[in-house]
């Protein structure tokens, strides 16, 4: 037997293009692509692996190479010593206060709420490409749209590509569970509504 999923966003379209009219208004600073380069992304998530490999991070940095934090990975990073290059932010639906530690430089879509572009020094916003957002930003020639879909693991490597890495470094990108827990660190949880109905807790 086949199964039908729909798959069902938990924005409105109303409340995604709002938020990017309010960030488009608020800064003018946004991502621009870069031609091919020899640079390294290390782009870092949140799994439960990530406590295993925080020493080949911390190699990889000694060579130069250029650290993406996803969402509230930054601030374990900090605790462990490592201060990225970026703290990428995707999530619209939620209050990233939370999520944010210190990084060199905040790389937020424009998707998010407008409280997170406020509440970071240096932000630069980027966009991604979802069905209908060229209506809602002003035309730039060197506007970068973004693919991957709906995470902001997929994302950030479309987003490190279009800066001009070709070598991606993944790591703590297992969504998995380890000894019960699904990060490498605590994180509070809220719940998501769709339709009004509760789909689960949902770390923030």
């Amino acid at each position: 037997h086949l199964m039908q999923i729909e798959l069902t966003c938990s924005m409105s379209d109303e409340r995604i293009f709002a938020n990017v009219r309010a960030n488009v208004a608020l800064c003018s600073n946004w991502t621009k692509g870069a031609p091919a380069h020899e640079g390294h992304a290390v782009i870092v998530g949140g799994g439960p692996s990530l406590v295993d490999h925080l020493h080949k991070i911390k190699r990889r940095i000694a060579l130069g190479q250029t650290v993406f934090a996803l969402n509230g990975v930054c601030r374990f990073l900090n605790r462990n010593g490592i201060i990225p290059d970026y703290q990428v932010f995707l999530d619209g639906n939620v209050d990233l206060k939370d999520r944010m530690g210190e990084a060199k430089e905040y790389l937020v879509a424009s998707q998010c709420d407008p409280s997170t572009l406020k509440a970071v020094p240096r932000p630069v916003l980027w966009h991604l490409m979802i069905p209908g957002i060229l209506g809602h930003i002003p035309y730039r020639e060197d506007t970068l749209l973004i693919g991957g879909g709906t995470t902001v693991g997929l994302s950030t490597m479309c987003l490190a590509y279009g800066l001009g890495y070709r070598n991606l470094h993944l790591f703590g990108f297992d969504s998995s569970n380890r000894d019960g827990r699904d990060h490498a660190y605590e994180v509070p949880v809220s719940e998501e509504f769709v339709g009004g109905q509760v789909i689960g807790p949902v770390p923030v």
